[in-house]
């Protein structure tokens, strides 16, 4: 690969990362604010739940997706460990998330 290429790479996974990591502050901070606002009711609590482990799967997709890209342009055992910790770390949190859908609709 040529430099410019290896660039473009780079910056496209930093990109992809930072959209993960906004997503992670954003989601965070809708289901607070919605918390605050709701107080303790217990059918909000679920239903915050459930949201905010929706919008986690979907920034860890985003974040094991840099992973990959960062695969492309950097071959070294700790971004494959990296990329292979998010990677279980959506799959379990998807997991999770499907069974509680599924006994609680």
């Amino acid at each position: 690969m040529m430099l410019p290429d290896l660039l473009r790479l780079s910056l496209q996974a930093t990109l992809v990362d930072f959209a993960g990591t906004l997503l992670i502050g954003l989601s965070a901070a809708r289901t607070v604010g919605r918390y605050v606002l709701a107080g303790h009711l217990p059918g909000v609590m679920t239903k915050l739940q459930y949201r905010l482990a929706a919008d986690l799967v979907i920034a860890l997709s985003f974040k094991s997706g840099a992973g990959i890209i960062r695969t492309l342009t950097v071959a070294d055992w700790s971004h494959f460990m990296f990329l292979l910790a998010i990677i279980s770390l959506r799959f379990f949190l998807g997991q999770a998330f499907s069974r509680l859908y599924k006994s609680n609709p």
